[in-house]
């Protein structure tokens, strides 16, 4: 069997080598310090994103055509579940007063009502 040679390596000299070498070791300290900025860079951005997305999410509600459930449940009690026009309680529809295609909101119940299916489809986008 023959006999492997061990390589020993002389890690004192490796170290006066490196140590001699003062740029490498600045090269060093600015790769750390460049992944620290990055991860600060990126967590923040993470950060920033997630407020950006929240302010769009609050800023379409306050134009959306959708009636919020609290808004339904006040109008749906207030006109006693059913039509305003002929009494129905089958195939009740929330209808805007003021249309949403004409400026009306969906976020009080002041421009909400209960109207029956036919006469919400004869309403269509016209103001009453």
């Amino acid at each position: 069997m023959a006999e492997i040679d061990m390589i020993v390596l002389d890690w004192s000299h490796i170290w006066d080598v490196f140590k001699s070498r003062w740029v490498l070791w600045f090269a060093l300290i600015g790769i750390v310090a460049f992944r620290f900025l990055l991860d600060y860079f990126f967590k923040r951005l993470k950060v920033w994103l997630k407020e950006r997305r929240w302010e769009k999410i609050s800023k379409d509600s306050e134009f959306s055509r959708r009636i919020p459930f609290k808004i339904k449940r006040i109008v749906f009690d207030r006109d006693e579940g059913k039509c305003v026009k002929c009494g129905e309680t089958k195939n009740l529809h929330f209808d805007h007063d003021l249309p949403f295609a004409k400026g009306g909101t969906s976020l009080t119940a002041k421009n909400v009502r209960l109207l029956c299916m036919k006469h919400n489809l004869q309403k269509s986008d016209k103001i009453e």
